[in-house]
């Protein structure tokens, strides 16, 4: 995520929200989980925890549908069970 890294929140959002769409085009359910939980730490930094809060349930919904879990090697890893 360059624009994360250059600190442009918003654009970073809006760009991690187009990928998740195409994911789901596309019907690649751990790229949407992913890009959910990425999305999920943009909403974090810019201080909004409620709607954090929701984008890593779905996360973490999609990632358990796939059979990811807290024990496997995966973004989700170092979240209590």
């Amino acid at each position: 995520m360059a624009v994360y890294s250059q600190e442009d929140l918003g654009r970073a959002a809006q760009l991690t929200e187009e990928a998740v769409a195409l994911m789901r085009e596309l019907g690649d359910k751990g790229g949407v989980a992913l890009g959910l939980c990425n999305l999920g730490w943009v909403a974090l930094l810019q201080n909004d925890l409620d709607k954090a809060a929701e984008i890593f349930r779905e996360s973490l919904a999609s990632a358990w549908d796939l059979g990811l879990n807290h024990k496997s090697r995966t973004p989700w890893r170092d979240l209590p069970a």
